[in-house]
């Protein structure tokens, strides 16, 4: 029988090595796993940001669409509405292909100068919003108001189709409990016609935010 010896010195520095490349590899995933979880904390980071600045981007867009409500009441007397006024950034007829995003490909489409570039060199339809003040937080808001009719001019012109909303009432009619295709209980009004109000606010990073809005008088 034989007795286990001490440890040559050969079989001490084999053991060395080994033990040395384990520690390199524990070394190598350890930081492999630190730039993962800096990598995920920054992507969070990032996502966070980029929902906060689109947030602030309605909320200007929001106070914007106000504006814009504001500049319709003002001026829906008279005939100020029946006519375009570009410098206001209205207009009296619903834009046929607008094109508010400039993601269309459609030939022919109308274009809005957002940036005041002519539309980024385009060679087609290109109208001017109106831009509002710029917000403290550096945020660019503009919005263009359309009436939803096919034609300038009143509302009541011939040939003229808006877009307006119906109301029905009721009516006294004697006739009302009898067959009788002369006689109506109700009676059908229409009133104003709709406008669409487009804003887009352009923010921090690029942040770029577009809302619609329709209204009535």
């Amino acid at each position: 029988m034989m007795s286990n010896g001490p440890l040559t010195l050969r079989s001490m520095r084999t053991q060395q090595g080994i033990a040395l490349f384990l520690a390199l590899i524990a070394l190598v995933v350890m930081t492999l796993a630190a730039i993962a979880l800096v990598k995920s904390v920054d992507s969070g980071t990032l996502v966070i940001g980029n929902l906060s600045f689109k947030q602030a981007a309605v909320v200007a867009a929001d106070h914007a669409a106000e504006d814009a409500v504001s500049w319709l009441q003002t001026n829906a007397t008279g005939t100020t509405l029946d006519s375009n006024n570009t410098a206001a950034g209205y207009y009296a007829t619903y834009l046929a292909d607008l094109d508010p995003t400039g993601n269309s490909t459609k030939t022919g489409r109308v274009m809005v100068d957002w940036d005041n570039n002519n539309c980024n060199g385009y060679s087609g339809t290109c109208i001017d919003p109106v831009s509002t003040t710029t917000t403290s937080d550096g945020t660019t808001v503009s919005y263009l108001i359309s009436r939803q009719c096919t034609l300038t001019g009143s509302v009541n012109a011939t040939n003229q189709m808006c877009s307006r909303p119906g109301t029905s009432s009721s009516a006294n009619n004697q006739a009302r409990n009898s067959i009788s295709y002369n006689e109506y209980s109700f009676n059908l009004s229409f009133s104003g016609p709709y406008y669409r109000i487009i804003v887009r606010a352009k923010g921090a990073r690029n942040t770029v935010s577009y809302t619609e809005t329709l209204m009535h008088m």
